[in-house]
């Protein structure tokens, strides 16, 4: 059976010789050597010094056994011509162009960062947990390059877990069984920015790890500071102005390019401070990703309120993000989703994911050069075959007496 693949292997690759204009060569001074061929030729075929017998007719064989004996010997000499010549023709490199689709590094990808503070407890965390799987299940009947990369981020005061995008769905699932809002020291807070951050991230990583240096270089600078005498206008004009000064435009160009097809999801119950101050401001940051294009959609599971309510919708706006109200209720005693808990989270996930498979504008079309070395192959595989039967024939010409 090993044997039979191998025979279909070599054949597979002779093939490919049926059209020498496809060819590129890639080493055609080797070519040159073809000029010592004849000589070897020629050496090979220079008659011999032999004694005649006086009497030679006495020796002389039927013209069938002299037929046989010339095609015989001349085909051993032409064996071994072939196969010098296939030697020197695979030396001189030929192989196909082929032009190939490079692989799609900027494929979809949505984040969702998911809020495991105390206040998640019960309810609130079974609709944002509801959400991510169904949104993984309707996701999975995608293949190859439009299938979505999903990235997990649980916070609480500070990142607890950072899943970097995958579409390795099952893997996602079984994280989301593990755990609770008690794992790993939750509930002690919210504090959504540091999580942000990671995922932001991840997200230009996906496309260019360059872009993951700059952005923290960004940081070290005090762009996404929220002291107050920061000296930037904190808007996504000011940002887009500052990212061109500090670089140049070719920078925001390949963030924005790294954002395509790209969206953040935050679920939580809204109810944190949007105006704390430290190393990273969520209002920056959503501004940040309104400069480079970047949605962020919120998945909430209750209304809105306090100052969050008046300064969350402007800052999901300026991303060109949606608000998705899971539920408008602020408990849920029986502790199982209602119909329309159920309704509504379905809309979001067929919302968010229609928004990640109708932009094209990810599916560049580019494609690089290959070199196709199958014709290399194939007379190599040629010239092993007759060099073969070379040496066959030199195995059995002693014992046939010519």
């Amino acid at each position: 059976m090993q044997l039979a693949n191998l025979f279909a292997l070599v054949f597979e690759h002779l093939y490919y010789l049926h059209d020498v204009t496809l060819f590129t060569w890639l080493r055609p001074n080797a070519f040159f050597l073809l000029v010592l061929i004849p000589l070897l030729a020629t050496r090979t075929l220079r008659a011999r010094d032999v004694l005649h017998h006086g009497a030679s007719w006495l020796f002389k064989q039927p013209l069938r056994y002299r037929v046989g004996e010339a095609l015989f010997r001349q085909g051993s000499y032409a064996c071994a011509i072939a196969v010098l010549v296939l030697l020197v023709v695979s030396l001189a490199g030929p192989v196909i162009k082929k032009n190939r689709p490079k692989p799609n590094q900027n494929r979809p990808a949505l984040v969702y960062i998911v809020d495991v503070s105390g206040s998640m407890n019960g309810i609130f965390a079974q609709r944002l947990t509801t959400f991510l799987t169904e949104f993984v299940k309707v996701a999975d009947g995608l293949r190859g390059e439009k299938r979505i990369g999903v990235g997990l981020y649980y916070f609480s005061s500070h990142p607890l877990l950072n899943v970097a995008p995958t579409a390795t769905y099952r893997m996602l699932l079984s994280v989301v069984k593990r755990f609770n809002t008690g794992s790993y020291g939750a509930g002690m807070g919210t504090e959504p920015s540091p999580s942000l951050w990671v995922a932001l991230l991840d997200l230009a990583r996906m496309s260019d790890p360059d872009l993951a240096v700059k952005l923290q270089h960004m940081r070290k600078t005090g762009l996404f500071s929220c002291i107050e005498q920061r000296g930037t206008e904190d808007s996504p004009q000011a940002f887009a102005r500052l990212i061109v000064q500090t670089y140049n435009v070719d920078v925001l160009n390949s963030l924005r390019k790294s954002m395509l097809g790209k969206r953040m999801a935050i679920g939580t119950d809204t109810d944190f401070d949007l105006t704390s101050r430290g190393d990273i401001c969520i209002t920056r940051l959503f501004n940040f990703a309104a400069a480079i294009n970047l949605p962020i959609d919120i998945v909430s599971t209750n209304p809105m309120s306090g100052t969050v309510a008046l300064n969350f919708p402007r800052l999901i706006r300026g991303t060109k993000g949606n608000f998705y109200l899971l539920s408008d209720s602020f408990s849920n005693p029986d502790r199982v989703l209602t119909e329309e808990e159920k309704r509504k989270i379905d809309q979001a996930v067929h919302s968010v994911y229609t928004s990640l498979t109708t932009n094209t504008a990810w599916r560049e079309e580019q494609s690089h050069t290959t070199l196709d070395t199958t014709p290399q192959r194939a007379l190599l595989a040629l010239a092993c075959i007759l060099a073969f039967v070379w040496m066959l024939l030199r195995a059995v010409r002693p014992i046939m007496g010519w």
